[in-house]
């Protein structure tokens, strides 16, 4: 008696753990055709096929990881397709496919694949704002010999107490823009914070200070321009520097360039003071993101 018992335990063990093994010899069984694998967005899926048996009516799909562990992952469906995002890289499955009659089931062939190893994909480039805008400037430079006086003092501070900075967007570079005086107050032409991507320089920069000289600053080339031209006055450094070193850095960026206002914040930088030992190099107007 307890052989019977064992026997028809182990038969019940078998049918639990293979449900899928045993086939209907009388009906038509589903074929699968080989898996295909891709990666999507970074993350691994398969796709199985299978032919159509007659007089089938639905079907279901089973998948495992190993013999004795099959997962119902679709239950009478219509299609003779499934995908199956519900994988994991570099594991090996084994698919098959039930076929519903209206007289009983079938089981078709098994089918097996190994999952490609996906890399996520690289994060998308942060959008620009949408009041970015692209324009033609003059570039100029100031420095400690011919800033007024002569030192890092800033007349407008947001970031940085004294004119300084690296060039990258959360540490722009200051700059100098023109102003006006209005109803006695000393007035910006364009607010203090605002930030410019020089794609010569490959910094950022921010506006800190005003630029112009003499008795009556607002007067000045930067705040009419040059040429039509919006004037920009960059921040060079060059603390403790040779002053005719520093007096040439500034010649070598003077130009028209193409400047971006209210840039986003993927734009390649070369970070650093535009003198530091030397002065910085210029690489054309052509914007280049990360």
């Amino acid at each position: 008696m307890k052989y019977l018992l064992s026997t028809v335990a182990a038969t019940l063990a078998v049918t639990f753990l293979l449900p899928i093994l045993a086939t209907a010899a009388t009906l038509p069984r589903a074929t699968l055709q080989i898996p295909t694998s891709q990666c999507v967005s970074g993350a691994p899926q398969i796709t199985i096929k299978w032919s159509v048996p007659t007089g089938a009516v639905s079907y279901s799909v089973f998948r495992n990881k190993s013999a004795t562990s099959w997962v119902n992952i679709s239950s009478k469906q219509l299609a003779t397709t499934l995908t199956d995002k519900n994988v994991s890289s570099g594991a090996t499955y084994q698919y098959q496919v039930k076929a519903y009659f209206t007289s009983g089931a079938s089981y078709s062939n098994l089918v097996s694949i190994a999952v490609p190893a996906c890399t996520s994909p690289a994060p998308s480039p942060t959008p620009p704002p949408t009041n970015q805008a692209t324009i033609s400037a003059y570039i100029t430079g100031y420095g400690w010999p011919d800033n007024t006086p002569a030192s890092a003092e800033i007349s407008n501070p947001v970031i940085h107490q004294s004119a300084g900075g690296t060039g990258t967007y959360s540490d722009p570079i200051t700059i100098a823009v023109g102003h006006s005086i209005i109803n006695g107050k000393d007035v910006l032409d364009y607010s203090q914070g605002t930030k410019f991507y020089i794609p010569a320089l490959r910094r950022y920069f921010t506006v800190e200070d005003t630029c112009g000289d003499g008795s009556a600053p607002q007067n000045g080339p930067c705040h009419t321009g040059y040429q039509g031209h919006v004037w920009l006055d960059a921040w060079v450094g060059g603390n403790g520097a040779n002053s005719s070193s520093v007096l040439s850095c500034e010649d070598a960026i003077t130009g028209l360039h193409t400047v971006i206002e209210n840039p986003a914040s993927n734009y390649t930088v070369t970070s650093g003071p535009i003198f530091g030992t030397s002065c910085a190099s210029l690489f054309g107007d052509v914007t280049v993101t990360i």
